[in-house]
């Protein structure tokens, strides 16, 4: 009896099986290129602890799987979760809009309440059904599988987030350490800052892949795209990237392991479509992006008080907004005074936001919001709107103080214009500016420039001494009458 029971315990073909996604886990895993003992160790990042034993089980159907610990898996594997579970065969009962309507219709096709069943003109119906919503439906099934979300989030957000973390590795840290070597004398350091800028198209294309959850093949290929659309771009170069990239990361995705030669599919696809773009539209959207930056510089210099204004404010709250005011500012290439008035606004709201909330977040407010960022306090902003009435009354003040009075410009990569005081980006960009111009300045004419005491007055005050006095004025009243109450900016 013993023999028997341990026979049955051990033969895979009398043990139940208690998962349906074992071979769906094993395949993703293969095609991921870990084996059991790694993903076991990837899935501790996730919280989920699945040793290698019964990660083996699982794989052969002889342990059940929880809701979390498959979401963890897909999330590691970089898979939709539907691709872990075995796809339909051709003799499954029909699912969705068409087994609804099979399961209406089956008492009347078994003739159980008609006497005179006609099953030809039901199953007509169900063929005309399938014909006006099925290639709907697997179109829609297909992008899921693919994940391929066409959202304002996902574009306008997320890869335009990511973005400008790419630029912020590579134009704006090198142009960092490019200036300090120039000013140090250091050979080296200028190379390295050289080196840095110079990858900035393709580092700007795979931070968007990433935030697309490009797959492998996509996302390496596309630091050949984002090379060509910075290169054919010109000054507009990371707005025809961001366009570019989308565009071509997505159709990677599309065609990713759908062939046997997916080595050579997809990165064929992916560069030949994002070069494709590259060649034909981002010379038109460089010199769109570039023509309506200087539309926007050229009136801040003819109208500086109220362009000033409407900069500081409309950069300023793009920089609280889950959006990425860094990334808009490069895209338009924001330098000379518009680009000074941007970083008024910006640095408004972190400075503003991280003093005013002193009293609830103390210094480790202070330092998240004053060298962070001021998103921290979107959760806040939703509950209480008024909270933002303060930084933005702030950066109405300091933006016309920037252009009209101490005639602020920031030179450096226009990046800098929407990075506000986030590791000091904007008031080291104004400076770099200062002594070593970047190209987008250049090309309107800004040139090198020993500065004087009240350029150093002036980049204190608006950076950092108005933002902080301005707020605390304007936060006082409205503490004082209720609109902003204890707590209301508590991280």
């Amino acid at each position: 009896m013993l023999e028997k029971n341990m026979k049955r315990i051990t033969d895979s073909r009398l043990t139940p099986l208690l998962n349906i996604t074992g071979e769906g886990i094993r395949r993703a895993r293969e095609e991921a290129g870990y084996t059991q003992k790694q993903l076991s160790i990837k899935l501790e990042t996730k919280a989920v602890y699945i040793c290698r034993g019964s990660l083996s089980r699982v794989e052969h159907g002889s342990r059940i799987v929880t809701d979390l610990e498959l979401q963890a898996i897909s999330e590691v594997l970089n898979v939709p979760m539907e691709r872990l579970f075995p796809e339909k065969s051709k003799d499954s009962p029909p699912t969705g809009q068409e087994g609804h309507l099979r399961a209406v219709l089956s008492p009347f096709s078994a003739g159980k309440w008609l006497r005179n069943p006609a099953p030809s003109l039901i199953m007509d119906v169900v063929t005309q059904f399938d014909r006006r919503s099925s290639p709907m439906e697997k179109f829609r099934a297909f992008l899921k599988r693919k994940n391929i979300v066409f959202s304002a989030r996902r574009y306008g957000i997320d890869a335009l987030g990511a973005m400008a973390q790419g630029l912020f590795c590579s134009l704006l840290i090198g142009t960092i350490i490019k200036t300090l070597g120039t000013q140090l004398n250091l050979s080296y350091l200028s190379d390295i800052g050289s080196y840095a800028m110079a990858v900035s198209g393709p580092a700007m294309a795979v931070a968007i892949g990433y935030a697309l959850q490009a797959p492998p093949m996509v996302l390496f290929s596309l630091s050949a795209v984002g090379w060509a659309a910075n290169a054919e771009g010109g000054a507009g170069g990371p707005l025809a990237v961001l366009i570019i990239a989308i565009v071509a990361a997505e159709c990677g995705k599309a065609v990713s392991k759908e062939t046997k030669i997916d080595i050579l599919v997809t990165p064929a696809v992916t560069i030949l479509v994002g070069v494709a773009l590259a060649k034909c539209i981002a010379p038109p959207i460089g010199v769109g992006a570039q023509a309506f930056g200087k539309v926007i510089d050229e009136a801040t210099r003819l109208q500086p008080f109220w362009m000033g204004a409407a900069v500081s404010v409309l950069v300023g709250v793009a920089l609280t907004l889950p959006i990425s005011s860094a990334a808009i500012c490069s895209v338009l290439g924001l330098t000379g005074l518009a680009g000074g008035a941007a970083v008024a606004g910006c640095c408004a709201q972190m400075v503003g936001f991280a003093v005013m909330s002193f009293r609830e977040n103390r210094w480790g407010g202070l330092v998240s919001q004053g060298l962070g960022t001021s998103m921290l306090q979107m959760p806040n902003i939703v509950k209480n709107p008024r909270v933002w009435i303060p930084p933005t009354l702030a950066s109405a003040v300091t933006g016309p103080l920037a252009t009209c009075l101490f005639r602020l410009e920031m030179n450096g990569a226009p990046i800098n214009s929407g990075m506000g005081t986030c590791g000091l980006c904007g008031p080291i960009g104004v400076w770099s500016g200062w002594v070593s111009p970047g190209e987008a300045a250049l090309a309107k004419g800004a040139a090198a420039l020993t500065p004087a005491a009240l350029d150093w007055l002036g980049l204190i005050l608006i950076c950092l001494v108005l933002p902080a006095l301005l707020s605390l004025a304007f936060c006082a009243p409205l503490r004082k009458i209720g609109w902003i109450r204890e707590g209301d900016l508590k991280l």
